[in-house]
């Protein structure tokens, strides 16, 4: 019996080296289009987070702004970004804003 040689070739053998870690790093960081449909999954709660925490609405729009700016620039991999790190980033984000209203208020 001869072998089938129609059967589908896995690529990711081929990977060596340096393409493989690249090919690997690709598959982890976000591309634009994860990038839009976590900002359509999470900007609602983001956004509802920081109103409550800065009681203004364009200071709550610019924190969630800032919120998905940042994770865009340091690149985060995707299996990290979940309801809570989304979360506990505009946390920490309202909380610099507040911070600095207080600074400059005081």
């Amino acid at each position: 019996m001869s072998k089938n040689h129609s059967q589908k070739f896995d690529l990711s053998l081929v990977y060596s080296g340096k393409d493989e870690k690249k090919r690997l790093m690709s598959m982890k960081t976000l591309t634009n289009r994860d990038f839009s449909e976590l900002y359509q999954k999470y900007a609602p709660m983001v956004l509802r987070c920081c109103r409550s925490i800065l009681n203004d609405e364009d200071l709550a729009l610019a924190a969630m702004q800032k919120v998905f700016v940042q994770i865009m620039s340091d690149r985060v991999k995707k299996q990290k970004l979940s309801a809570n790190f989304f979360y506990m980033a505009a946390n920490r984000v309202c909380r610099e804003i507040c911070d600095l209203r207080l600074i400059k208020e005081g």
